[in-house]
């Protein structure tokens, strides 16, 4: 593997700084948002009534706002680590981790330098910063749209394995569907169209 140059590592350096300071964050900020308290209440209430079927608002309110993920993900991480600000937004904050690791091993294709600073780019933008580590779907949306675009991009390449781009593609729509509901499916649409029209890709590439 090339070795970095002093740019590089200094990239890969205040990468790593930044996601140290939003981990500790995690842990001392508390739940001031309306949306993080509201998801993180409904999380608990699942994790406390072993309920995975139903997020419930209230005590007698079932709430139907958002499909499941991110209230699953936010009760797994209650039952795990007890019911603190780390506990309920860890797992999007792994879910952010599992992004920028995507994103690396999909830029490692063209060059180690091109991996490192795709991820510093994606890792070091303040509103992936924030949504990495707050109770939202923001961030499993996020990682669904990168295994589309990663299926669809990989789908375009010659002698591409059309059988795992689309498993790819088919992985992030069933994250995103969990995440946001329908509404995933317009926005990963646009996404691929856009993509489409920016690189010209023949549809005879889609996998």
């Amino acid at each position: 593997m090339p070795r970095l140059d002093s740019v590089g590592k200094a990239v890969v350096a205040s990468l790593l700084l930044l996601l140290a300071i939003r981990l500790l964050s995690l842990a001392i900020v508390p739940l001031t948002d309306p949306t993080e308290a509201r998801y993180g209440d409904i999380a608990r209430r699942m994790a406390e009534r072993s309920d995975w079927v139903t997020p419930w608002f209230t005590d007698t309110l079932p709430f139907w706002g958002k499909p499941p993920l991110s209230f699953w993900a936010s009760a797994a991480g209650y039952r795990t680590l007890g019911g603190d600000e780390l506990a309920l937004r860890l797992p999007h904050f792994c879910l952010g981790i599992a992004t920028l690791v995507l994103v690396w091993f999909e830029g490692r294709r063209t060059s180690v330098r091109t991996a490192w600073h795709a991820t510093a780019l994606l890792g070091g933008s303040m509103l992936f910063i924030v949504g990495s580590g707050a109770v939202m779907t923001d961030m499993a949306l996020g990682f669904a749209a990168t295994l589309v675009m990663i299926g669809m991009a990989r789908a375009a390449t010659p002698l591409a394995r059309t059988g795992r781009s689309a498993t790819l593609v088919a992985s992030g729509i069933t994250v995103g569907l969990l995440a946001k509901g329908p509404v995933a499916l317009a926005l990963l649409a646009a996404a691929c169209v856009v993509w489409l029209l920016m690189t010209r890709s023949d549809q005879r590439d889609w996998p």
